[in-house]
């Protein structure tokens, strides 16, 4: 007999495997409300690491799913993971491993996602600044210098890919979502390729990507 399917078996089945992940003891994972506006099926998941009475870290995972598929999402699936750390443990921990470069970048918010409608607390402008500086303090002790807004590196490591286009230099986008700069002698041209993958395969194979 041909077993009968309904538009959320995809979703049911994702749903097991994310429950059936083993999560390690220091871990304390709770389910949460899910975010039903942004999609037909939803699951939203809450995780502390503690130490003692502190919590070190905190995060929450969310997984939409719309069996109709969503263009921008490139299928029917999206995964939202937002993580949160206390900075200088989380900074101790990167550099521990002597990395030549970091990139550090404040959190955004991007419009039609699940922190976009239930943004998480974010620091004040005045606190952001002091992590900035500590940021700062803590790279430099290391021997890595802060060569743009949210880049670090050790002499001889700075990215050229970076670099390029602080410096306003060109560049090609190759590939879905890309951005691309060509300067000629009496003008710029610049070009963005279609960002979500299924909409970029079908325009390339129409010869306009």
């Amino acid at each position: 007999m041909r077993a009968i399917t309904t538009r959320t078996d995809g979703f049911d089945r994702a749903l097991a495997q994310v429950k059936a992940v083993t999560v390690r003891p220091e871990f304390d994972l709770a389910e949460a409300p899910g975010p039903q506006r942004l999609a037909p099926s939803s699951l939203a998941l809450t995780i502390e690491r503690s130490d003692l009475d502190a919590v070190e870290a905190s995060g929450r995972f969310v997984l939409l799913h719309d069996p109709d598929g969503v263009e921008e999402w490139g299928g029917c699936f999206r995964a939202v993971v937002f993580v949160r750390a206390e900075l200088e443990s989380d900074l101790a921990t990167a550099l521990s491993y002597q990395p030549p470069h970091l990139s550090l970048y404040h959190l955004t918010l991007e419009p039609n996602t699940a922190f976009a409608l239930n943004p998480p607390v974010l620091p004040s402008d005045d606190d952001s600044a002091e992590m900035m500086d500590r940021l700062v303090d803590i790279t430099g002790a290391a021997g890595m210098h802060r060569y743009e807004v949210s880049a670090y590196a050790k002499a001889g490591h700075r990215c050229t890919h970076n670099l390029n286009y602080w410096q306003f230099g060109d560049y090609l986008g190759l590939g879905a979502g890309a951005h691309g700069k060509l300067s000629f002698p009496h003008r710029v041209l610049r070009q963005v390729k279609w960002r979500e993958p299924a909409a970029y395969m079908r325009e390339a194979l129409a010869g306009n990507a």
